[in-house]
This record gives structure tokens, C-alpha cells and sequence, in this order.
């Protein structure tokens, strides 16, 4: 068929001008000649992923050759290696398990339409098209539609290609897509790679943000618990506002290669039914349905190992992350838009020329601090307890601060052992003339025994020999830097951190009556890792703080003390029990 037979056939269109455009779309298409891949483009009624270029294949090495060198040397690199096919990324598995589907569709239905259509969007430039194509070939998935930008956001073309759902490694631009109507997420990479299905696809979901809207989140913000639970009763009979995310419907139940799971955190009791007779009444079929009253994903995730998870949690895509899940965070809900931290803004040099130790930095709001630091080109010294994932954090971190970023430096650190501090220090003194700033991130929070150190025996709360001794050693080299003969106030403040909401609630022992309404707890009051890291980045760049010393400081402002913790012979008798551990 010629293209202008193409144009009378879209002209003709009539008031359903999707069905016009698709039999315009297939005529044309009958005409291309066979491959053995299936050809496109998809049915009607097929579910449109769209996945970056980012997702698909691990481009770290590539996009560190961009951040430094430049978009001319990073384009000429890829065409160098156009034959060397891309690594997987973390969005390949999920990718590939589709391919499965579509494929046992066909088998199992011969007169079956695929259900999966996949779309490569990118911003790349068009000359690296040749090695994505080349690396999707030899992968031997069926992706036949791609969209390159030369730089410029793919979001304006989603709706172009009737997308459904957007999966990138870029929060922002999943921003942007949801902003726009489109059903989007987040991916984050694994702490560890789990074995997953080669013959089924499976999909787990969180049970409000993600597959319904965020009606009962905010009903438990603005009215407690109480109003919740009457809430779930009186509308159980009422289906949810319902998220631009769209699913298929399951036509058979034996040897279906999809497998779907709800994994929510609401209570059985409380909202069990309104939950399924809302799946009913869509139409859906959830094959398993798990609620949790707030208790936490992860192990489940484990023992499920779907191809992805979708939350809107962050707290619940760390703890599948952990444990080796893959996740992607869908930033919807009253969760995402409300915030009582003002996010800082300096100028984009404002760390240069600054050296910078964060305790505890590869994960939570120490990896937080660092990202930022390092985005106002601070030289970061992220000393950390396990080294494979202080290197994963430091690669992602170098991945997001872009290309005017400051330094990474990467040291073994072990708070609970005086004999680990002590060789840190005596390598940093070594090695360093001087250090700006140090932030005492990790917390010496109770452990489990097996996880302590000689020479530290179990201590409280608010005992912290590891950092109290890291502090006194690195005491003169922090002297150097200090702008006032009074010492620098960096080494001497820390954030209050009762209010952070990271992953050292591992270690404390809480009832199990009492974890689902901790968990609940954490999600309404507390502060995301970012959030959080505001204080630690304020007091390590802002020049109002110059000179001050020995103050607390919580949500970037000076907290008035009890006279308990201002009280001179008190904190003399600390001082001198903390020397002599």
C-alpha cells in the first residue's frame, strides 16, 4: 500500500477515529515483508510499556563517559562499540518476561492478539540507535518502535504512542509523565540478584496509591484512624477512584503465563473486602492477595520474586531493594505531594574545594547528604561498614549528581569497633590535610550480638563511643579548616534524628503487636531520606551557622534544649566516660 493510500484511509476516519487509525496502521503493515520476530504494530486492546534506553540496559559506564567527557566523546563511544551488545538493565528481566507472555500467547491462542506492546523512549542521540538496536537483536526481544530525542524530554511524545505505563531510572521525568496522564515509575536497582520465573511473568502491586487512588492515605493524615476504619466500612460497596493504570483481563485460568499479587499493606479485617469486590467489579483477577496491617514487604517480595514491584512508598521499595527485589516507585498520592521540609538550595559550586566525611553514606539519609554534597561539588568521603554497598550507592550517586559533580572516595568504616576507627583515622590523617566538614550519619543504634564488634560491649541509645572517638581523633585535622579559632562548628552538631524515616529500625526490637502501628506511624510523620538530610546539608554549607557551637538543630533551626542537656558537669562526666571506653 502506498503512502498516500495511507492518508485516504486515515481521512476516512469517523467518529471512532482509533479504530480508523488502527486498520489504517495494519493495512499498511500487511504489506512489509516477514521476519521471524512478530510484527508490529500492536493490537488494539495491547497494553503499551514504554521503557528508557537507561531501564533496559546498564548504561552506567556510558552515561559516566557523558557526565565527564561530553556529549561528542560519549556519541563516538557508542558508535565504537555499536557490536558490543549493551548489559542488561534493570528493567530487562521484566522486558524479557512480557516477551514470554506474548510468545506463550500465541502458542497457547494461535488467534490471540499479543498483549504487550514494548516502546523504547529515549532521549539519546539517533547515532547511538544503532548500538541499542544492535543490543536489542541480540537479546532477541521484540522491540520494533523506538522514540530518540537528541537530548530533549520523550514525555511530550507518551500520549503519541498510546502509552500506558512509563518506566525510567530518571524520577523527574516520571514525574512529568504522571503529570501528564500517564500512568509512570521509577526503577531502582538490587542490593543482590534473586532467580526469577523464565516461563511466567510476575507482578506484584501495592494495594492504594499504585492500584487505587490515594483515598484512604489521606483519610488517615487528616483524621486518624478511627475515620479510616469507618471509612472502609461505609463505602465497601463503592469502588476507588481508579489510577490511569490499566491491566488486562485474565481469560483462562490454567497455564497462564501471569501471575498478579497484591501486596498491601491495609488490614484483612478492616478493608479485606472492599478491596476484592473492587478488583471484582473492574473485572481484574488478582491471583494472590496479601494484606499486612502494616507489616513489612520485603520477606514476602522475597519468597514472590516477581519480575517487578509497584509501591509508592519508598520505604517499601528499600526494603524490596534489600532484599533483591526489583522495584519501582510510582510517586502518586498525597504521600508524594505532601511535605513540611523546604528542600535547600544553594549555588551549584557552593562545596567546591570542600572535603567531606559522611558516616553510614550508602544508604538512607547519609546517601541522601552525599548526593547532594556531591551535586555542589563537594570531595565526599562516604565511609561505610560493607563495601560492595558503598560502591552500588557510590555508582548511583555519581549516576544522578550530573556532570558537574564533585569527587567520590570510598573508606572501610566500622563504628562498632574501636580497632576500625582507629585504622580510619589513622588513613584519613595520613592521607588528608585537612577536612571541612564531617557528618556522624551512622548511628550506633542496639545491634543483634552477632553483628557487634570486640572492644564496644551493648550500649544505649544515645551512647556513641564509635563516632564520639572518630570525632576526637579527626579533631585536629578539622581544626585546620575551621574559619574562627573556637574550632568548626561542623564537627560538633548533629541533626536531630528522631524524626527520620531510614532502614535502622531494623535493629531495634519492637513488639510484634506493636510493629503494624509503627509502620503506620512512620509513613504518616516521618521524613523521607532526603527530607531528612536537609539538616546536615544546611549545617555543612550555610554560612549563617559559622562560628556556632555546640547546638542542636532540627528542620534547619537552632532547638532550645532542657537545662539536662546544657548542664556542665553532666556533660563533663560524659566526656570523660566516653574517653575511657
Amino acid at each position: 500500500m502506498s503512502d498516500i493510500a495511507i492518508n485516504d484511509a486515515v481521512n476516512t476516519k469517523d467518529d471512532n477515529g482509533e479504530d480508523t487509525d488502527w486498520a489504517a496502521a495494519k493495512a499498511a503493515y500487511e504489506n512489509l515483508k516477514t521476519t521471524k520476530k512478530p510484527r508490529p504494530p500492536k493490537p488494539q486492546h495491547a497494553v503499551t510499556i514504554a521503557v528508557s534506553s537507561r531501564t533496559l540496559f546498564n548504561m552506567v559506564k556510558e552515561r559516566k563517559i557523558y557526565e565527564e567527557e561530553g556529549l561528542e566523546r560519549y556519541v563516538a563511544y557508542q558508535q565504537q562499540h555499536e557490536d558490543e551488545p549493551l548489559k542488561p538493565g534493570v528493567a530487562f528481566p521484566f522486558v524479557k518476561a512480557l516477551m514470554t507472555v506474548n510468545a506463550r500467547l500465541r502458542d497457547l491462542y494461535p488467534d490471540s492478539e499479543e498483549l504487550f506492546d514494548i516502546v523504547l523512549m529515549t532521549n539519546n542521540h539517533a547515532q547511538v540507535g544503532v548500538r541499542l538496536i544492535n543490543s536489542i537483536n541480540h537479546y532477541d526481544l521484540t522491540i520494533e518502535r523506538f522514540c530518540m530525542t537528541g537530548g530533549e524530554s520523550p514525555i511530550g511524545y507518551l500520549k503519541a504512542y498510546m502509552t500506558n505505563l512509563y518506566l525510567s531510572k530518571d524520577s523527574e521525568k516520571v514525574q512529568e509523565a504522571i503529570e501528564e496522564g500517564i500512568a509512570a515509575a521509577t526503577m531502582f536497582t538490587t542490593n543482590m540478584e534473586n532467580p526469577l520465573s523464565d516461563t511466567q511473568l510476575r507482578v506484584a502491586f501495592d494495594g492504594d496509591a499504585v492500584l487505587f487512588s490515594d483515598e484512604s492515605e489521606i483519610i488517615v493524615k487528616k483524621h486518624g484512624l478511627d475515620t479510616f476504619f469507618q471509612h472502609e466500612k461505609e463505602f465497601e460497596n463503592k469502588p476507588l477512584a481508579q489510577l490511569q493504570r490499566k491491566f488486562y483481563v485474565k481469560n483462562e485460568r490454567i497455564n497462564c503465563p501471569v501471575r498478579t499479587y497484591l501486596v498491601t499493606a491495609r488490614s484483612a479485617a478492616s478493608s479485606g473486602a472492599r478491596v476484592l469486590k473492587t478488583l471484582r467489579s473492574w473485572g481484574l483477577e488478582i491471583d494472590e492477595a496479601l494484606f499486612l496491617a502494616g507489616a513489612p514487604k520485603g520477606p514476602l517480595l522475597e519468597k514472590i520474586r516477581p519480575h517487578i514491584f509497584f509501591d509508592d512508598q519508598m520505604f517499601h521499595i528499600e526494603g524490596a531493594q534489600e532484599l533483591g527485589t526489583i522495584a519501582a516507585h510510582v510517586p502518586y498520592g498525597i504521600g508524594q505531594r505532601e511535605s513540611t521540609v523546604n528542600m535547600l538550595h544553594y549555588p551549584s559550586d557552593m562545596m567546591r574545594g570542600k572535603t567531606v566525611i559522611i558516616t553510614g553514606a550508602n544508604s538512607g539519609i547519609g546517601k541522601a547528604t552525599a548526593l547532594e554534597l556531591v551535586k555542589l561539588q563537594a570531595r565526599v568521603i562516604m565511609a561505610c561498614r560493607d563495601q560492595q554497598r558503598a560502591e552500588d550507592a557510590a555508582q548511583e550517586i555519581r549516576a544522578e549528581a550530573g556532570s558537574d559533580q564533585g569527587e567520590i572516595v570510598i573508606k572501610r568504616l566500622d563504628l562498632a569497633s574501636l580497632q576500625s576507627v582507629h585504622s580510619f583515622c589513622e588513613e584519613i590523617i595520613k592521607e588528608e590535610s585537612r577536612i571541612d566538614v564531617l557528618i556522624n550519619n551512622a548511628r550506633d543504634l542496639p545491634m543483634p550480638l552477632h553483628q557487634k564488634r570486640r572492644t564496644v560491649s551493648r550500649c544505649s541509645l544515645g551512647s556513641t563511643p564509635g563516632s564520639f572517638l572518630l570525632t576526637h581523633l579527626l579533631l585536629d585535622l578539622l581544626k585546620k579548616s575551621a574559619p574562627t579559632p573556637g574550632g568548626d562548628r561542623r564537627d560538633r552538631e548533629r541533626p536531630d534524628p528522631r524524626d527520620r524515616r531510614t532502614n535502622l529500625g531494623r535493629h531495634v526490637k519492637i513488639s510484634l503487636l506493636a510493629k503494624p502501628l509503627f509502620n503506620l506511624a512512620s509513613w504518616a510523620f516521618f521524613k523521607s531520606p532526603l527530607e531528612g538530610a536537609q539538616t546536615s546539608i544546611f549545617l555543612a554549607c550555610s554560612p549563617d551557622v559559622e562560628g556556632v557551637q555546640g547546638k542542636c538543630f532540627a528542620n534547619c533551626k537552632e532547638e532550645e534544649l532542657l537545662p539536662k542537656a546544657t548542664d556542665e558537669e553532666v556533660a563533663r562526666k560524659l566526656w570523660d566516660i566516653s574517653e575511657i571506653m
